[in-house]
């Protein structure tokens, strides 16, 4: 076999075991538009809150002058 019949090959047993998703609808893209904005925003309230507490920690941590 050569190498070129050995690529075509792999490339057939691929697209064999990895079928293109399925089309979402209108209501199932939406949904995960919603879930990722929800998910960012969790995300973003999280990072906010660690920085605020370092801002405050660091100040209570330094001592007085």
């Amino acid at each position: 076999m050569t190498y070129r019949n050995t690529l075509i090959e792999r490339s057939r047993q691929f697209e064999s075991e990895h079928d293109e998703p399925a089309v979402l609808d209108y209501l199932q893209l939406r949904n995960r538009q919603c879930l990722y904005a929800w998910q960012m925003k969790r995300a973003e309230y999280a990072l906010a809150s660690v920085r605020q507490g370092s801002h405050t920690g660091n100040a209570a941590e330094r001592p007085p002058v």
